[in-house]
């Protein structure tokens, strides 16, 4: 089965009714009863636009355009809203080297199936198949009602001559189908001219039939197995981080094998940028009730809770690291927990290797919120140590492997609405630059506009809280500095950290709301709070950014700090101006209703009396005292 990348777990075509390739249906003759099944799946898993979407994203994620197209597509599943959503999508005209669409594919894809429906009804009613499985809806139409009631042992010529005539009818409806689809499509070239498809669509869906067998036992209901005991002891219950892509999917079943126990599973919607619905799908394909699935949008909890306590203390890590990945472990350990607790599990389990800060990151918030949990770290305890074996093990248990999924990938990511994050193989040469073609969120700063963009940023209480004057909510905001960001080629970083395990690793980031936050938020600090505040929130923020980054977002001293840095921010209100341009982010104005700023006291100019400039002379002196004295007694001492 042909899926999208990890997190987004794209609905996958069901084997049977996946299956377009005109050549396969003359090979379908192996048995009654094998026949029988695949009938049965054709009529319970209607041809619809919905099965070809996977294979639309994985070409579109493939290209670069995915992440800019796939909310539209995946939005709506039924055909007359995607048919809105694709024509509203710019992108959607930039496929085949001739210019074929997205609309063009779809309509091609769903006229074979028509085609291919029509010719399976033939071939059915010639051997005397039930009248009552050739009337389906295929896209709002219906097909033949046809009542033929020929028995399937019948030889007679009249048959014969029959059954060649509604051949004859079938070949003539896919032509005309066919030169349908041409004649309404905006483009000169032909389905096959591009190099996405209906070809290869089918080249695709029938090489995942191939695997229909092991896919079919992904729709069994998963049973429990009492005491079996797994590496980390025996489990009843467990949550599981869950993305629905291929190896939290993996994770998944090796749960339900390795420990015999009901898998609840957690997706978190954390403003990733792909759709998350399929997730469900795949996890009930795999055995997990329904009332085990949840899917939550955290998203202004993430902003709002999590993000700007963070941006209050100007966090950086090691100079330059704006936290976008260690800032959401937190919140998904927390639902995790609060999930756990609510379902009664007795465990909790994640998907992070044994090399990398997040395994920390989730068990420290686990263990903070609820001590006695077990934690089933999978990479720590099976023997699925390569590719090789994880492929292997997908294709046994029948979970769907995208065929991008099979090569090794040039890069991993990990994303939510702060930041998208880049690390691994072809990064792993820190002399090695990376390719311009990676980046989704932002254009490279030679690419940007040549006019700079100004916009206003409105802070309450050291949060912002209005855009160019329109009040945004949290996630609101973050979305938009987002957009503004990345059209001005802002926020892109590369950087070899120090992690918490104690390797260096390199890593290439896109945080353009974040870095525009970043810049304009400290500007207002300058004149909203008064230079001791500044100074200690200064000396305490590597502390607090070091924090987060080793996963303690629940310890004391983080929320210690996090009081007095709160206390600061209350009086961080008014409004930053800042020009972007290139990739730069230049405060020119600020003001505020709470600012320390007199101009009666800066001023070059006269300032009546507000400040006496004599007074210098003895603030000089007296902070020049102990150095004054140190000279003199060790210069007196060395003669």
């Amino acid at each position: 089965m042909v899926t999208t990348r990890s997190s987004l777990g794209g609905r996958s075509p069901s084997p049977a009714a996946g299956n377009v390739d005109a050549t396969t249906t003359s090979k379908k003759k192996n048995s009654d009863d094998a026949r029988s099944t695949e009938d049965d799946d054709n009529d319970e898993q209607q041809p619809t636009l919905a099965d070809v979407l996977p294979l639309i994203q994985e070409y579109l994620k493939s290209t670069g355009l995915f992440s800019r197209t796939v909310a539209a597509l995946n939005a709506e599943t039924q055909l007359k809203k995607v048919k809105t959503a694709l024509e509203e999508c710019k992108e959607s005209r930039v496929l085949g080297g001739e210019g074929e669409t997205l609309m063009e594919v779809c309509k091609a894809f769903v006229e074979s199936k028509r085609s291919k429906r029509s010719r399976d009804d033939d071939e059915e009613e010639d051997e005397g198949a039930s009248a009552a499985k050739k009337k389906a809806k295929i896209l709002g139409g219906e097909s033949s009602s046809s009542s033929s009631s020929s028995s399937s042992g019948s030889s007679s010529s009249s048959s014969d001559s029959e059954s060649a005539e509604k051949k004859e009818e079938a070949k003539k409806k896919e032509s005309s189908s066919s030169s349908s689809s041409s004649s309404s499509s905006s483009s000169s070239s032909s389905p096959s001219s591009s190099s996405f498809n209906i070809n290869n669509i089918n080249k695709n869906i029938n090489a995942n039939n191939r695997r229909s067998s092991n896919n079919n036992r992904l729709n069994k209901k998963f049973v429990p197995m009492a005491g079996k005991v797994g590496p980390s002891g025996e489990v009843k219950k467990v949550v599981l981080a869950y993305s629905g892509g291929l190896d939290t999917s993996i994770i998944l079943k090796w749960l339900q094998d390795t420990y015999g126990c009901e898998v609840v599973t957690f997706t978190a919607d954390l403003g990733q940028g792909e759709e998350l619905g399929p997730a469900k799908v795949k996890a009930l394909k795999m055995g997990v009730k329904e009332e085990n699935i949840f899917i939550v949008d955290v998203r202004e909890e993430f902003v709002k809770e999590y993000v700007f306590p963070m941006f209050r203390a100007n966090a950086i890590y090691e100079g330059t690291y704006l936290l976008g990945t260690s800032i959401a472990r937190p919140l998904i350990s927390k639902k995790q927990i609060e999930i756990a607790n609510q379902v009664g599990a007795d465990a909790v389990c994640h998907g992070a290797t044994g090399k990398g800060n997040d395994q920390v990151r989730f068990e420290i918030g686990y263990y903070a919120l609820k001590p006695d949990v077990k934690v089933i770290a999978p990479w720590r305890e099976w023997d699925l140590d390569s590719r090789t074996k994880l492929l292997a093990y997908a294709d046994k248990n029948g979970i769907p492997v995208a065929a991008s999924k099979r090569q090794e990938q040039p890069y991993s990511t990990d994303a939510n609405l702060l930041h998208i994050s880049y690390e691994g193989n072809a990064l792993e040469d820190p002399w090695e630059e990376y390719l311009e073609d990676m980046f989704t969120r932002s254009v490279s700063p030679e690419n940007a506009p040549n006019e700079p963009t100004y916009i206003e940023l409105e802070f309450e209480k050291g949060d912002p809280v209005a855009l160019n004057g329109e009040r945004l909510s949290p996630a609101e905001m973050l979305t938009a500095l987002n957009k503004l960001g990345g059209d001005n080629g802002i926020g892109r970083l590369d950087i070899v950290e120090s992690r918490y395990v104690g390797m260096k690793s390199r890593g290439v980031y896109e945080t353009p709301g974040g870095t525009v936050l970043l810049a304009m938020r400290r500007d207002l600090e300058s004149i909203c709070l008064d230079r001791g505040e500044m100074h200690y929130k200064d000396e305490i923020m590597p502390k607090y950014a070091e924090l987060l980054y080793n996963g303690m977002w629940f310890s004391p001293e983080r929320e210690m700090m996090q009081k007095s840095i709160d206390q600061a921010a209350q009086h961080v209100n008014g409004t930053v101006r800042a020009k972007l341009y290139k990739g730069n982010v230049m405060c020119v104005g600020r003001k505020s209703p709470t600012s320390l700023y007199d101009v009666n006291l800066s001023t070059f100019e006269e300032d009546g009396g507000a400040y006496d400039q004599k007074d210098a002379a003895g603030f000089i002196k007296l902070n020049a005292l102990r150095l004054r004295t140190l000279k003199r007694r060790r210069t007196d001492a060395g003669k």
